[in-house]
Formats: C-alpha cells, sequence, structure tokens
C-alpha cells in the first residue's frame, strides 16, 4: 500500500478546497496516514468542525510572524518524512514559498505532489510539484453532515448484547507484557549481522518506522536510492546502524512521537541521515573544529594523505549521486578506534554524549581527491559553503570516556 501525507495549508486556502482536496487524494489513494492542517488559532477555531468531520489533525501555530505558520509546516514535514517514510507527500496551498520543501522531501525519496486554490496559484507554484491540481473555490464551506439523534431498535439490541470491555488494568497489563516480550525479541537480534529488508508495505499504518525496526528485526525498505543507500550502510555497520536504532526506539517508547523529536533523536537522525567518521592527524582535526577552512584545506592540504574520512549516512550518499558544492557532512571524531571497526563505533555511541550534538559540518567536496575543483584555492572562498565558527560553543564535545 502506498503511504501518503496530507499536509494542508488551512491560512492559504478556503475550507471547501480543503474538503476537496481530502476527497481528491483519497480517491486517487484510498488511504491517507497522515492528515495534519496548519493554522492559527482563530483559523483552528472556525474550522474545527470541519478538520473534525475529515478527521484532520489540527497544528495551532500561536506566534504571529510572517510566514510562521508555512515554517511550522515545513519542519513539521520533514520530521514525519523521517518518522512516517511516506511514498507521497500532498502538500495543499498555493504558496510558492514552499519551493525548497518539495526539494528537500523529494531529495528524502517522496513523490511530492501539490493541491492549490484556483485564482490564487501561480505558474512558478505550479512547476516545482510532480504534478499539481487546482481546485475551484465555491463560496462557502460544504454543510456539516447531520447524525440521528437516535438508535435504531436493532443498534440498541446490538448495544445491549456486546461484549463488556476489558477493565483498563487488565489491558494496560497486556500492553506492558506485549512490550516486554518485544523488547526481548529485539535485544536478542541485536548481536546479529545485517537486518532483514521488507517491502514499505510491511510498515503497518501510524507505526513509527523506527520502533517497527527494533521489534521485528526488519527494515521496510522503497525502490529508490535513499533507501537503496540506508541497506548499504547496514550492511557495512550493522551493529552501529542497530545501536542507533535502538536508542530511537527507547526514546520514542520513553516520550512517543510528537512535533519535536528532542535533543537526543534530533542527534540520531541528524547521523544517521548525513554523519562521516573521520580518522586525520590532529592538526587537521582541530583546525575543522576551528572551522579555519585555509588551513584544513590550503596549508595543511598535504595532511590529508593521512586521514580517512568515511560516509556514514545515506542520505548524503545519496546527495553525492549529483554532487553539489554545498552538500555537508556532519563528522564524529573516530580518535582512537579504525573508521571501519562497526563494534567499536557502536561502543562509542554513548546517548547522553550523542546528545550535545558532538559533530563538526564538513563541505565533502572540499576534502582533497574528492573534486576536481578543490585543486585552485579560491574553491574554498565561497562562504555559503565553508562557514566561519560563531563561537567557541559550536566545538564538538569530546569522546564519552
Amino acid at each position: 500500500m502506498t503511504r501518503v501525507m496530507l499536509l494542508i495549508d488551512a491560512d492559504n486556502v478556503s475550507a471547501d478546497v480543503i474538503e476537496q482536496a481530502v476527497q481528491r487524494t483519497m480517491d486517487e489513494y484510498g488511504a491517507i496516514h497522515v492528515r495534519r492542517a496548519y493554522c492559527n488559532a482563530e483559523m483552528a477555531v472556525n474550522r474545527q468542525a470541519l478538520f473534525k468531520r475529515l478527521s484532520v489533525r489540527p497544528m495551532v501555530n500561536l506566534s504571529a510572524g510572517k510566514n510562521s505558520t508555512d515554517i511550522a509546516l515545513s519542519v513539521d514535514a520533514i520530521d514525519l518524512a523521517i518518522a512516517e517514510r511516506p511514498d507521497v507527500v500532498v502538500l495543499v496551498s498555493s504558496d510558492s514559498d514552499f519551493a525548497p520543501l518539495v526539494i528537500r522531501l523529494r531529495e528524502k525519496g517522496c513523490r511530492v505532489c501539490g493541491i492549490g486554490q484556483q485564482g490564487k496559484t501561480g505558474e512558478e507554484t505550479v512547476g516545482i510539484y510532480d504534478s499539481f491540481i487546482d481546485l475551484a473555490h465555491h463560496g462557502a464551506a460544504p454543510a456539516a453532515r447531520t447524525v440521528p439523534a437516535k438508535k435504531t431498535a436493532a443498534k440498541k439490541a446490538a448495544a445491549k448484547t456486546a461484549p463488556a470491555k476489558k477493565a483498563p488494568a487488565k489491558k494496560a497489563a497486556a500492553k506492558t507484557a506485549k512490550k516486554t516480550a518485544a523488547k526481548k525479541v529485539a535485544q536478542a537480534r541485536q548481536g546479529a549481522g545485517p537486518p532483514t529488508f521488507v517491502p514499505q508495505h510491511a510498515l503497518p499504518a501510524g507505526r513509527a518506522y523506527e520502533a517497527h525496526v527494533f521489534e521485528t528485526g526488519t527494515v521496510p525498505t522503497r525502490d529508490n536510492l535513499h533507501d537503496f543507500f540506508n541497506g548499504l550502510v547496514w550492511r557495512a555497520f550493522p551493529r552501529a546502524k542497530r545501536r542507533l536504532n535502538e536508542l530511537q526506539a527507547t526514546e520514542i517508547e520513553r516520550a512517543g512521537v510528537g512535533a519535536t523529536r528532542g535533543p537526543l533523536r534530533d542527534a540520531l537522525t541528524l547521523f544517521d541521515e548525513n554523519g562521516a567518521l573521520l580518522e586525520a592527524p590532529p592538526e587537521l582535526w582541530r583546525a575543522l573544529a576551528a572551522r579555519d577552512w585555509p588551513a584544513l584545506f590550503v596549508a595543511r592540504r598535504g595532511l590529508w594523505a593521512q586521514a580517512r574520512l568515511r560516509v556514514f549516512g545515506h542520505a548524503l550518499l545519496e546527495k553525492l549521486v549529483s554532487p553539489r558544492k554545498a552538500a555537508t557532512a556532519h563528522v564524529l571524531l573516530t580518535e582512537g578506534i579504525d573508521g571501519l571497526d562497526d563494534e567499536a563505533l557502536a561502543r562509542r555511541l554513548d546517548p547522553a554524549w550523542l546528545a550535545t550534538k558532538p559533530f563538526v559540518p564538513l563541505p565533502v567536496l572540499g576534502v582533497p581527491g574528492w573534486w576536481a575543483g578543490n585543486e585552485a584555492p579560491d574553491f574554498y572562498a565561497d562562504a555559503q559553503v565553508f562557514r566561519p565558527a560563531r563561537s567557541a560553543a559550536e566545538s564538538p564535545a569530546a569522546g564519552p570516556g
């Protein structure tokens, strides 16, 4: 089954366009796994009946800043793309400001479709999507569906004979026992090699991807480059990947899947998607930590012959298929361990340390030998890519002792 995520800029389109968009998406895909509408508080109150009827979750934005609702939708979209792994993302908006989001979601392996309101959508908006539909605004929101006040006699009789629900205590105990059993099975798999890769539809609707991988030992996989590279990293670093997955699943069990992931899950996702491992002489590491690009890549260029940079993040590997100068790794120092030692890397992944985000950004096309253009010293003069450190606080924390 195709996993579909519907995100609505409810400040931008009318109520009847929202209803048409939900129906069109249902007609096209048969099911919508995530339905969210982003709007200000007044709009949420005015449309609460509509959202309830369409099973759309309102995401209320209390900030009054310009484009604040668009920013909230965009941040949430990236989080959801990582957590829910949709095949298709449908954005309901006529706003052209979502172009960068559309491009990023496509890089994540999603097909991105747009639905807008007729008369509000510019040509530049239509062109950024894989497909786009303009819906006409009919002037008023459709009337809410009415529900009969009384049950029929047959329904009453059925209600009386229905089996009693389990007591809350029994349900809680059963749920805890199920979780404990699943955790034991998952822990037994931690020392094994690469997991089993299964089709994406094996991931149940509404189930967090990381929790599913941890409990079943299987990795739902889409037919795209993003997941292909994820599989390769699983095969190269099975213990480290299992450790990252274990920490993600533990955090999900503790705090659930919310609008934000928190510092630990943020760091885990950052390394999993864009991480790299660097073994280098101390002079190179000091220059990298200080963002001293001329020293790192020009003055001490010869020292790179003694260094090894291993890309760990599967999203970064995907970006390097079509390299751009801005492609950036988040480097974790592998001091004291072989960069290919999977077991040593897994031991190093301490949650308290990772929550401090002990990474340093490294534009990988600047590494000698990785890109022909960096032979010229002025390659590193691009301050939009090779940015200076803003403060000493940006230096990475030392590894766990």
